[in-house]
Order: C-alpha cells, then structure tokens, then sequence
C-alpha cells in the first residue's frame, strides 16, 4: 500500500479509516497520512499501525468496528499546572506528572486510594507528594445505620441532601462546605469530608477558585529536577532526605530519598456557612460562633420555610431548612474532557445542570426523531 504525507495544521482529530489520521508530532505541527480504508475481520478486535512509516503509532488506539479499521488519536491526561514533569519517553505517546511509590507499589499522579487496614484513611499522590488524611464522616440524617464492615461512615436510608436527590452516577456536595461529598448506592447515602492533597507547586502558583473544595495549581509547567544527595523540593523550599517539617497547621511533611509524604488533617464539617467561621491563631480548623437557640423556621428570599421543608433554587441547586438555618446542596458535574472527543461538541441542554459532550451523529438522530414525530 503506497502512503503519502504532506504538513498541515491538525484537523480536529476525526479518525474513521486506519489510514487517514493525524500524528502528534509537536504542539503546533502534525503530519497528515493518507491511504485507502483497511478492512477487517474480526468485530471489537484491536488493530495495530505500526507498519505506517514515520508516525508514531503509540499515540493510536485503533479497532475493527463494521468491517473496517477504526483509529482515534490517544487522550493524554492533563498536565496543566505540573511543576514535576516527566518528558514522555522513545515509547511513549504522553508527557506525564510525577506518580508515587508506597509500601513499593507505584501510583500516578492524581490517583487516591484507600488504606486497606482502615477504610477511614485516604492516600493521595499528586505531582510526586503523597498525602494521607482521615475521612470526616457527615450524617444529613437523624437516625444513621452503622457503617457496614470495610466501609468509613454511617449511612442514611433514602438519598436526599438539604432536598437535593442523589443519584448513582452523581455525587452531591454541600454548598457550606464543598469539601463534602455524599454518594447514593442501591437507595443508602453516605457522605463525607476529605483533605485536599499538599500541592508540589509555588505558592504564588496556588489558585482557589469560589465554590470548590481543594485549590489547584496553575501556570507553566516545569519539567522534574530532583535535588542533590535524596532531597526534596516543595514550592520554593528545599528538604534534606530524611528531614520532617510543616507546611501548615495541619499538615507535617517528611523527606526520603527524593520522595515527600504528609498527613495532613481533616477538620470537622461545620454547620454554618464560611463567612461565620473563624480560625484560632496557632489551630488547624475554623469553628462556628456559639448559638443559644435555633428557631424553627427560616427566611431565604422573603419566603419563610417550616424545620425539614425543602426547595429547588434552579435544576442545579437544591435548598432546605433545617433546624433554623438554610441548608443547600448541589450535584458535582462529572468533570469534561476538554476540548469534546472527535464527532462531538460540548452542550448544556436546557433544564439540566451539567453540560457534556454530544456526538454530532447523535444529535442529528434526536432532530430526525423530532421531526418524525410531528409528522
């Protein structure tokens, strides 16, 4: 089969046929291959490429889907904001963020993981830094079931948050406290508070957008550069291997052999909103004014609610009124990958609270079936 290529600014990555696709070569530039369709046999069945000359075949996911080839260019994750960057290597497709090594297993960087020998212990490993914290159980219930065996927290029977419905494939937080989520299984709810993980990055580099439980790191990324003789750099700072320091109240660090591990603390889910909380100087965690007596009733937007009485504010955010103080919880839209896969493009259909990706064939099957219908 004789291949052709030419130089051209990428296309949006739009691969039906194994031969007429885009290879990532650089941010700016990509060769174009062009060839006749490749037929197959065997339905679902992966299909190699590494037969086309100067392309690397690494960065393709290919398929046999209705007889014929199917190839899509791989998805590399996110690397925004890495300050520990590590160059894709001969045979890979995708710059990455330094992972962590625990207990001799190795994680990437943005996964969490829980303790086997206690379910309340959460391990996160972001940009190279481990960080381990305890759940903070939350129950929006009057009369929990225990926890059952292998799980952290008590459970409450029907998944409603302050009049929010939780449903099996969204989580729900809270809009006092975004650090809560609470998740629904077969009709049970639990929920819970976690840490944010100790980020790799400057602090002049740290941003908390409004709304959203843990900060992120933002800016240039810089590729990894370990310190001399095992040690460790956080931020601006640099650890000698086997040193322990804070980076806060709540968080105690160590340095071994290049690796930095923290625990950090959860502190407690409070029950009034952020404006009224207040943080001692020298403590780890905020706290609430102290109140007498709670009325029974409340007022949100000049309409009063009776103790339990719940309300929608708009289909992504519900409210409820709960031992005098109004309470609101909101679904987690499950995050995007931006921009939208081939074929598809990002919509937020009316009524609905999260936005997501739409394929274009889709689409045009739901406007056929309208019109259809009007016949």
């Amino acid at each position: 089969m004789e291949l052709t290529t030419k130089w051209r600014i990428p296309p949006p990555l739009t691969l039906a046929l194994v031969l007429l696709s885009v290879a990532r070569l650089s941010d700016a530039v990509s060769e174009s291959i062009i060839g006749s369709r490749e037929t197959c046999d065997v339905e679902g069945e992966d299909f190699t490429v590494d037969k086309i000359p100067r392309v690397n075949t690494k960065c393709f996911n290919c398929i046999c889907k209705n007889g014929f080839v199917e190839c899509m260019q791989q998805q590399c994750p996110s690397i925004e904001g890495c300050y520990t960057l590590l160059k894709a290597r001969d045979d890979e497709c995708c710059d990455r963020c330094r992972g962590c090594t625990r207990n001799g297993i190795d994680h990437e960087s943005g996964t969490e993981w829980t303790d086997p020998s206690d379910p309340c212990r959460i391990i996160t490993c972001r940009a190279g830094v481990i960080t381990e914290s305890k759940l903070r159980c939350y129950t929006p219930c009057p009369k929990p079931i225990p926890a059952p065996p292998g799980q952290c927290c008590p459970v409450c029977i029907g998944c409603y948050v302050n009049g929010q419905k939780v449903t099996a494939d969204r989580s729900v937080t809270t809009t006092e406290d975004p650090c809560v989520t609470c998740r629904c299984n077969s009709g049970r709810l639990t929920c819970a508070k976690h840490a944010c993980p100790v980020l790799h990055c400057p602090p002049s580099s740290i941003v908390h957008e409004a709304g959203e439980c843990c900060p992120h790191c933002k800016g240039k990324n810089r590729e990894f550069l370990s310190p001399p003789k095992g040690g460790c750099m956080l931020g601006t700072a640099v650890y000698h291997s086997g040193s322990q320091f804070y980076v806060d109240h709540c968080t105690k660090c160590s340095c071994t052999n290049s690796a930095i591990a923290c625990i950090k603390e959860t502190c407690p889910v409070l029950e009034c909103t952020s404006e009224h909380q207040t943080t001692l100087p020298g403590r780890c965690c905020p706290q609430c004014p102290l109140v007498e007596e709670s009325p029974a009733s409340c007022t949100y937007g000049g309409r009063t609610y009776g103790d339990g009485e719940s309300w929608k504010l708009d289909p992504c955010k519900a409210c409820a009124c709960v031992q005098g103080k109004v309470r609101c919880a909101m679904p987690m839209c499950p995050p995007l990958n931006i921009p939208c896969p081939p074929n598809s493009r990002l919509e937020h259909p009316e009524g609905q609270c999260c936005p997501r990706c739409v394929e274009m064939y889709q689409k045009f099957l739901e406007k056929k079936m309208m019109r259809l219908s009007r016949c």
